[in-house]
């Protein structure tokens, strides 16, 4: 997990690395071409996915889930107001759904998809490097890529390329 930095309070690594186990919650709704599909997803098919961050927002009180609504309602927004459901901007977005951002991200690069080779690790560190400011908030991203990570409710280690990769957080199945 993304979380050993100086703007990280103590506390706050577990219940980002937490409100990351459950951020794609609103993904329950939808299909399992849509989550799984071989191919890019059409105009029609982002419209759908582009919901589950609120969905699962409204659905995140139902299973206990409401200190996480910020991780789970904001992780796909972007530092430069360009993301969604709201197109918050900058500091409108919670730090822990910043670091969860970049996470996802990292986790999506190194893993590949069926229409999408995984990348190296240095690869996508440099990918999220170029968006830093843009798509991903410049603190979180200068923690990425002073090659230190922190996962497991707290534990960090300095770790090689494929032990990160398999390291970074999981989404709920695509």
């Amino acid at each position: 997990m993304l979380a050993n930095a100086n703007y990280v309070t103590q506390t706050e690594p577990v219940s980002i690395y937490a409100g990351a186990l459950v951020h794609d919650i609103g993904k329950l709704f939808f299909t399992r071409r849509i989550l799984r599909g071989a191919t890019p997803l059409n105009a029609e098919e982002r419209a759908i996915i582009w919901q589950h961050p609120a969905l699962g927002a409204e659905l995140a009180p139902n299973f206990g889930l409401v200190d996480y609504i910020d991780i789970i309602a904001q992780h796909h927004e972007r530092f430069d107001g360009s993301g969604y459901p709201w197109g918050l901007r900058g500091s409108q977005i919670s730090l822990a759904a910043r670091v969860v951002a970049v996470a996802d991200a990292l986790e999506v690069m190194t893993t590949g998809r069926p229409y999408q080779p995984a990348k190296p690790l240095h690869t996508a560190i440099d990918e999220l490097e170029s968006l830093s400011g843009a798509q991903f908030c410049p603190q979180v991203i200068e923690g990425v890529a002073g090659g230190r990570y922190e996962f497991s409710c707290g534990f960090s280690y300095g770790m090689s390329a494929n032990a990160a990769s398999s390291a970074v957080l999981t989404s709920m199945p695509r």
